[in-house]
């Protein structure tokens, strides 16, 4: 950048060469703390040649919005386009534009919400991958200029300057009166025209400048749709609205009256386009049906932001059915059970978001791409990929729910033909899939939604209570726990893949014994409805027919199971909107009675210290419903997708187990319950509510014996994964996710499955590259544990290299028992000295044998030296209902030391220094708050020479 004379206008300019050919060509300006709410205008002069293609962006809360200016026309992936400069003439010659940048901003975000922008800039991010390139554009050394930048406020008033009496000032274009002023002149400025007005102040040799920006002319008004005096009927009465000056509109002046009804922007049928300047009002949103060849008459009104009033526009037209060619909306159900979902993303993104904290995604609400969908709206949701190979994971955040009562999932989708990603649903713990878009899986597919891959908007419904009860054999209980779109195989999903949701919906299942009275097809047109007919089957391919009778007495002579609603509405005036497919799941059952709770346990007022917390539930017809199950323990709410949590059906049984490091309280404070439960039909229990009070002198039970893990001095490589997964990595068939929760001594852990895309073998886990001095620390450690995996395998190998060629080397094969942590200790060195003493290595991995649905959890892994004098030690403290007070230790070399009944400190770690080499073994007991003892806990290491 360079400040350059100016060639016409006089001044100087900045000038803005490209260094290299292509790239971003990118000049930006960090804003701060500036609201465009207050400052709305962007005003700035330019002179760009042909051969410059770049836009103007606008960077809030981290995302970027494009204003087009010499840039290609076609959308940017993950930056909204708001709108262009207008009248754009790229060749050369200065040129002025005028952006109300608030409000082409002001519809993405809430009414009268602060607008804070964090930076502005031009750059060429929108451009191919050739111009990137500099090809066809933006050559090395190319430039623009750019003048008078402007960010602030427009007045259509007159402006006081109070500056030294030696000062004088210009204003070209304005009125320029003095006064006099108490030691300072008042120069006061009237606009004469509307523009940005160049202030200059000089005095004597120095000189400085300012912008200021004035609004004389008030907005236009011209009808587009009706014409003044047409037979017209809707469904979108439009007017062009324009402001001629730099003020911009004010949305909250926007108003259209129609006879005694006033429509302003908080009424959803008024609708403000800033980008195309149009006002529009929905007769059908606004639930409007003019009385055919009757006139109706209409009062638009519209001010700009500096204060200037239209003219109010008066239009008259002349309904008529002759006139109507729209075709209705499309029949849709009303009436209908509440559903758990309805996710439109009109106000915010609901409950969706990234699944789990290794999702591999970035969520946001996105306008732009929601262009074309037929069922409307001006909000989706865009996922983007933030690494090459992730999970992709999107959940649908409402787990866990009873699939039997909500068994239909609808969705509106738009997919790139690069996407790899299916609908991953887990009931019991067991995942199943239903195929999306993904080429391959891991888990059993028990459906498929036969997504359309071209970019653009399609509908989909899903029978999700269907596939479940056929895939796991029974009605129900069917409890969900895990609902979501991400990779079901081997991880393909490139880095900054992105895809489009819209109006999911989960819909509830209609009782064939008892269909709602109001339920019913509803359509909306201006002229009105004429008749919906409808054909009720279990195929999607009926047509529509004339309406049999009521839909209610229709439905209930169909069998429970998956019902097509084939419906098309036509208007007044002949206009046909179409046959749409509804989707419903019809069950039996007259199961009206709740279920019962009782026999709470402890009781209410007891007075107790419990490491459980359980209740009675009976329900004598269609049972209880697990997934409805809420238990809250001051004030913390349980669900069984919680391992806390467990529902014994036999039994009748709820148990809360206290989990590691939640305290109940405090000795002698209540601890407040509650209990919310349902059956399988639907019909909620009234909540129990209970509390004891909590006895520290109580608690008799001792604690588990503490979880450590070693952490050596001299570590080459280590990792708690409380923040990243480090090397680890996904490599043969095998997967690595970070988990937020689990952790052996921290809550981070890392969480590894076998994807079994091939029949027989094992899955491979990239654990680290070795460098050349991995001799120096040839240990490799770590914990891990098998969760629903009986039969787990676990191997560690390593790539070596014997001087001539590459071999697969066996190291180690470690014991998988139980569920219960277990330590891993391999010295790299002395593994490959058995098999070959000249053998160097080049990578380690984990070879891992599980079953679908099984998992490895790995913990607190380092890669380290022996050679050392200090040694430090981590834990978790054990569940215990009184608390943990604190913890009593040994370091000896013993394998069975009983740490003496003396607490050493509180905190869950220590340090030991100036250690001797030799063997160790580290004793460490837990304290309950009641005076329990833990049993030991015993970890050996060596330590040798320095």
């Amino acid at each position: 950048m360079t400040r350059e004379e100016r060639d016409t206008g006089g001044g100087v300019c900045l000038q803005v060469l490209n260094p290299t050919a292509g790239g971003s060509f990118a000049l930006a300006k960090p804003l701060e703390g500036i609201d465009l709410r207050k400052h709305p205008l962007l005003a700035f002069d330019y002179a760009i040649p042909d051969d410059v293609h770049i836009d103007l962006y606008a960077v809030v809360d981290g995302q970027r919005y494009r204003v087009l200016l010499s840039g290609p026309p076609a959308p940017a992936p993950g930056i909204e386009d708001i709108g262009s400069v207008p009248d754009v003439r790229a060749d050369g010659r200065w040129r002025e534009a005028r952006v109300d940048l608030l409000g082409l901003l002001a519809p993405h975000f809430p009414a009268d919400a602060p607008i804070i922008i964090q930076r502005l800039e031009f750059a060429a991010y929108a451009v191919d991958e050739y111009m990137r390139a500099g090809i066809g554009g933006n050559p090395a050394a190319v430039t623009w200029r750019l003048d008078n930048v402007y960010l602030g406020g427009v007045t259509a008033t007159s402006v006081e300057l109070r500056v030294p009496r030696d000062v004088s000032v210009q204003a070209p274009g304005c009125g320029l009166t003095n006064e006099a002023g108490a030691g300072l002149a008042v120069h006061r400025l009237s606009p004469r025209q509307s523009g940005v007005a160049a202030i200059m102040f000089s005095a004597g040799t120095r000189s400085a400048g300012d912008l200021l920006a004035f609004d004389v002319e008030p907005p236009t008004l011209q009808p587009i749709e009706p014409r003044p005096g047409a037979a017209w009927l809707g469904p979108m009465l439009t007017v062009a609205v324009a402001d001629t000056g730099p003020a911009g509109i004010d949305e909250r002046s926007l108003a259209i009256n129609i006879g005694d009804r006033r429509f302003g922007l908080a009424d959803p049928a008024l609708r403000w386009l800033p980008s195309e300047g149009k006002l529009a009002l929905d007769l059908r949103e606004a639930d409007l049906r003019p009385a055919p060849d009757a006139p109706v008459e209409i009062v638009v009104s519209a001010s700009d932001r500096a204060g200037n009033a239209a003219a109010p526009l008066h239009v008259s037209f002349t309904p008529g059915l002759q006139a109507d060619t729209a075709p209705p909306d499309p029949p849709s159900l009303v009436g209908a059970p509440p559903t758990l979902l309805d996710c439109d993303f009109e106000a915010d993104m609901g409950p969706i978001e990234p699944w789990g904290v290794d999702a591999g995604v970035a969520l946001r609400r996105a306008r732009g791409p929601v262009a074309g969908n037929p069922r409307g709206g001006g909000w989706c949701i865009e996922a983007q990929s933030t690494k090459l190979g992730g999970l992709f994971g999107v959940s649908l955040g409402v787990v866990p729910f009873e699939a039997s009562r909500y068994p239909i999932l609808e969705f509106d989708y738009r997919v790139p033909p690069e996407l790899r990603v299916d609908l991953i649903v887990e009931v019991d713990g067991s995942r199943r899939v239903i195929k999306f878009t993904d080429n391959d899986q891991t888990w059993p597919v028990i459906g498929r939604v036969g997504a359309i891959v071209d970019n653009q908007w399609h509908r989909a419904s899903v029978d999700l209570g269907g596939l479940l009860e056929r895939a796991f054999r029974r009605p129900a209980p069917l409890v969900v726990t895990d609902l979501a779109f991400a990779t079901s195989g081997w991880p393909g999903v490139r880095e900054n893949t992105r895809w489009w949701l819209d109006n999911i919906r989960l819909s509830s299942a209609i009782e064939v014994s008892d269909i709602p009275d109001g339920l019913a097809l509803h359509s909306r047109d201006e002229s009105g409805i004429a008749r919906i007919a409808w054909t009720a089957g279990k195929s999607q391919d009926a047509d529509a027919a004339p309406p049999p009778g009521e839909l209610r007495e229709a439905l209930a002579g169909h069998a429970a199971g998956l019902v097509w609603l084939g419906a098309e509405a036509t208007d007044g005036a002949g206009n046909s909107s179409g046959v749409a497919l509804i989707p419903l799941r019809l069950v039996a059952g007259e199961d009206t009675v709740p279920p019962v709770a009782s026999l709470a346990s402890p009781a209410d007022g007891a007075a107790a210290c419990p490491s459980t917390i359980s209740v009675t539930l009976a329900d004598e017809s269609s049972g209880v419903s697990p997934a409805d199950l809420r238990l809250s323990v001051n004030g913390r709410t349980w669900t069984v997708a919680d391992e806390a949590l467990s529902w014994d059906a036999k039994a009748r049984l709820l148990t809360w187990s206290l989990p590691a490091g939640v305290p109940l309280g405090p000795d002698g404070s209540s601890v407040d319950c509650r209990l919310e439960a349902a059956d399988l039909a639907g019909n909620p229990a009234e909540p129990l509510e209970w509390a004891f009070t909590l006895d520290y002198g109580l608690d008799k039970e001792p604690p588990a014996a503490p979880v450590v893990s070693y952490i050596p001095a001299r570590a080459a490589d280590a990792n708690g994964f409380e923040q990243h997964t480090g090397g680890w990595g996904d490599f043969i068939d095998g997967q690595v996710v970070r988990r937020a929760d689990g952790g052996a001594t921290g809550p981070g852990c890392i969480e590894l499955r076998h994807l079994a895309t091939r029949r027989g073998g094992s899955g491979f886990v990239l654990v680290r590259d070795f460098g050349e001095n991995w001799r120096e620390s040839p240990l490799v450690r770590f914990r891990y544990r098998a969760v629903n995996a009986p039969r787990a395998g676990l191997q560690v190998s390593g790539t070596t290299f014997d001087g001539a060629r590459d071999l697969w080397t066996e190291l180690a094969t470690l014991p998988v028992s139980g569920e219960q942590w277990q330590t891993a200790e391999i010295d790299i060195a002395k593994a490959l000295a058995r098999t070959d003493p000249s053998l160097d290595i080049h990578r380690i991995f984990l070879n891992i044998d599980l079953p679908p649905d099984g998992r490895l959890l790995i913990d607190d892994y380092a890669m380290y030296s022996p050679a050392a004098t200090q040694a430090g030690f981590r834990w978790s403290a054990p569940p215990s209902p009184s608390g943990i007070a604190g913890y009593s230790w040994v370091l000896d070399s013993a394998s069975d030391t009983l740490p003496p009944e003396t607490v050493m400190g509180a905190e869950p770690h220590t340090q030991f220094t100036d250690l001797s080499p030799g063997r160790y073994v580290f004793h460490l007991r837990a304290r309950t708050n009641s005076g329990a003892w833990s049993p030991p806990s015993h970890v050996a290491f060596e330590l040798t020479e320095p």
